[in-house]
């Protein structure tokens, strides 16, 4: 389910492969954390509450 979510947002490469912050581009680093938040946000909401502490230190959807 939880990939499903993220296929269907377009958000499934950030969590398996590691996408680098794109440099010199206002617009794409934008858009970066835009789906970096996203995608972080979908895995937080799938898992049980004692999981997000460890989760959400991680800087990126690919090392939740």
């Amino acid at each position: 389910m939880m990939t499903t979510l993220l296929k269907e947002n377009r958000l499934w490469s950030y969590v398996n492969t590691v996408i680098h912050v794109p440099q010199n581009d206002l617009v794409a680093m934008d858009a970066y954390e835009v789906k970096q938040a996203k995608a972080q946000r979908f895995l937080l909401d799938g898992v049980k509450d004692a999981l997000i502490p460890h989760l959400s230190e991680k800087q990126t959807a690919h090392e939740m």
